[in-house]
C-alpha cells in the first residue's frame, strides 16, 4: 500500500481548514484541497490526482512548494506569457498603426496582404495562421463595410446630428422632449427575387438556395420612434405623393396625442407640393446621399434577413405576408426596434427648437 506524503505542519487542522476554504479562485482551492487530502485525509499521491482530475506529478509539485515555502508556496506565479513571441506587443501596435489608415478605407481585404509586411519586420516566413492571431489580439476582425455615396457630406452629417436644422414653422407647436416624440421614416421595396444570405451549417457541404429572376415589387413603409421602439408601418404597391400622403396620415392616426418630428430622406415625393402633412407631424430632411443616418434602414436589414432572404415565393401575394409577418414581431416587440433604432446621436439630440 502506497503511504501518503508527509506535509510539513506550517498550518493547525482548524487553520488549513480554513485556508482552503478561502481560497480565492478555482485554481487557489485545488491546489490547497491537495495539501488538505493528502495532510489531514492521508491519501497517497495518485488518489488525490483522481479525486481533482490532476496529474499525479502536479500533486508531487504542490506538495513539495508548501512543505519549502509554507503556504505561500503555492501562490507562485505561473510561466504563462508570450516567451517566444517574434514581436513584442509594441512592435505588431506599431505594425498595426501603419496600416489602419488602409484597412479604415477597405484596402486590406486579406491575411496575405499583411503577410508579407510582417515577414520583411520578422526576417523569416511567417504562416497565415501567425497573421490571423495577431489580428485576433490586437481586436482586428472581418468587417462588411457600408458603402457612402460618393457626394455624401461627412462634415453636413456630422453638424446634424449635433445640431439638425429646425423644422418649418407652422401653427401646431414644435414637439419637446416631454410633448411628443421622435419618428424615422422610410421606404423599401420587396421583390419576389431576393438576394441569398450567408448561413450557418455543417461543412464541407454548402447549402444549396432557391434563387429566381422576376422583378416585381410591394414597397414597405414604416416609422419608429427610436427612444420607445413604437413602429407604424404599411405595405403598399407603389409609392409616390398620394400614397406618401396615406402613409403620413396613417402614421399621425397612431400616435393622436403627440406631436412629432419626423426625419426623412430627400425622395421626390417627401418633398412634393401636393403632399398632404398632418398638423400634429413636422417634417425634416436628413443631410443628401446620407442613408446611415437613418435607423429604419435597420428594421429592413433585419426583416431582409431573417424572413426574406433564402426564400422562393410563388407570388407577391406570398412576399406580402411574410413581409406583414415581420412587422407583425417588430411591433410587438418594442425592444427590438429600440436596440436596432436609438443610435448614440438621436440620445443626445435636442428635440426642442425654438
Amino acid at each position: 500500500m502506497r503511504l501518503p506524503a508527509r506535509i510539513e505542519p506550517w498550518l493547525s487542522t482548524e487553520d488549513l481548514q480554513v485556508w482552503v476554504r478561502e481560497a480565492p479562485d478555482k485554481s487557489a482551492y485545488q491546489r490547497r484541497l491537495a495539501i488538505w487530502l493528502t495532510g489531514v485525509c492521508h491519501l497517497p499521491a495518485h488518489r488525490v490526482a483522481e479525486s481533482l482530475c490532476v496529474s499525479k506529478q502536479a500533486v508531487w509539485l504542490w506538495i513539495a512548494q508548501y512543505n519549502q515555502q509554507g503556504p505561500e508556496g503555492l501562490h507562485c506565479a505561473g510561466r504563462g506569457g508570450r516567451r517566444w513571441a517574434w514581436l513584442s506587443w509594441e512592435e505588431e501596435e506599431r505594425f498595426l498603426e501603419a496600416r489602419q489608415q488602409a484597412a479604415s478605407r477597405g484596402q486590406i481585404l486579406t491575411a496575405p496582404q499583411l503577410r508579407a509586411g510582417l515577414e520583411k519586420l520578422t526576417g523569416r516566413r511567417v504562416s497565415l495562421a501567425y497573421v490571423y492571431r495577431l489580428l485576433h489580439r490586437h481586436g482586428w476582425r472581418k468587417l462588411g463595410p457600408r458603402p457612402p455615396h460618393p457626394q455624401a457630406q461627412p462634415a453636413v452629417q456630422k453638424r446634424f446630428k449635433k445640431t439638425p436644422p429646425a423644422p418649418p414653422r407652422s401653427d401646431t407647436p414644435a414637439p419637446s422632449p416631454g410633448a411628443g416624440a421622435s419618428a424615422v421614416s422610410r421606404r423599401s421595396p420587396f421583390r419576389l427575387h431576393q438576394r441569398s444570405a450567408p448561413l450557418l451549417g455543417p461543412g464541407p457541404l454548402r447549402p444549396l438556395v432557391g434563387h429566381q429572376i422576376i422583378r416585381e415589387f410591394v414597397y414597405g413603409l414604416a416609422a419608429v420612434s427610436p427612444f420607445d421602439g413604437e413602429l407604424c408601418s404599411l405595405v403598399l404597391p407603389w409609392v409616390d405623393t398620394e400614397t406618401r400622403s396615406l402613409f403620413l396620415a396613417h402614421t399621425a392616426a397612431c400616435l393622436p396625442n403627440d406631436h412629432d418630428l419626423m426625419l426623412l430622406d430627400g425622395a421626390g415625393w417627401h418633398t412634393a407640393a401636393a403632399l398632404q402633412v398632418p398638423p400634429t407631424l413636422h417634417l425634416l430632411p436628413l443631410p443628401p446621399y446620407s442613408p446611415e443616418l437613418n435607423p429604419v434602414e435597420h428594421l429592413w436589414d433585419h426583416l431582409r434577413e431573417n424572413y426574406i432572404a433564402n426564400h422562393v415565393f410563388s407570388s407577391l401575394d406570398a412576399v406580402v405576408d411574410q413581409l406583414s409577418a415581420g412587422l407583425h414581431y417588430l411591433h410587438q416587440h418594442h425592444e427590438v426596434v429600440r436596440s436596432m433604432t436609438c443610435f448614440d446621436w438621436i440620445k443626445t439630440l435636442s428635440l426642442t427648437f425654438n
